[in-house]
């Protein structure tokens, strides 16, 4: 069947110490998954205190039909204290059909949580779409800052969008 998200969906609260990398996966097998304009999905883990690291969370979307995504999908990672930036989730949406994009996608690793660390790196993003892949807003996966003098910013994540098929003697 189809799967339609009319709320908002969002990270779960987290406690020191949680800086597990978690995965949110929606499969519609043989439908659609549409993010309609209300409901963004914003998969950031909330900071507490410490110094902890929290990583993005992954977004895996399966659709046997389509994908079409109407409002922001932000899986940007996250830094409480003294720490190295947390990296982005990961986001993969895949359609048998087509895919839709008209709201933005981020995936940015976190700066720093000090003066004395690196940032996170972006998540990577991938986008499969056989019949069409339609992109009408902003796509990110940067790297966060680690500002300090000794300090390294994060690398940008990867980017692969793909009709799908299998290449002449691939």
């Amino acid at each position: 069947g189809n799967v339609t998200f009319q709320n908002a969906v969002t990270a779960a609260s987290t406690t020191n110490g949680a800086a597990n990398q978690r995965t949110f996966t929606i499969t519609a097998a043989i439908g659609s998954i549409t993010v309609n304009a209300a409901s963004a999905i914003n998969l950031t883990p909330s900071s507490t205190t410490g110094n902890n690291t929290r990583p993005g969370v992954n977004v895996i979307f399966t659709a046997g039909t389509s994908i079409s995504i109407g409002s922001a999908i932000t899986t940007t990672g996250n830094v409480a204290g003294g720490a190295v930036g947390g990296d982005g989730g990961d986001i993969t949406l895949t359609a048998g059909t087509n895919v839709t994009i008209t709201a933005a996608i981020n995936a940015n690793g976190s700066n720093d949580g000090s003066a004395t660390d690196d940032g996170g790196d972006g998540g990577n993003i991938s986008i499969t779409g056989p019949t069409g892949i339609a992109i009408t807003a902003s796509i990110t996966s940067n790297g966060g800052n680690g500002p300090g003098f000794f300090d390294n910013g994060g690398n940008g994540g990867l980017f692969t969008i793909s009709d799908g098929a299998i290449m002449p003697g691939g």
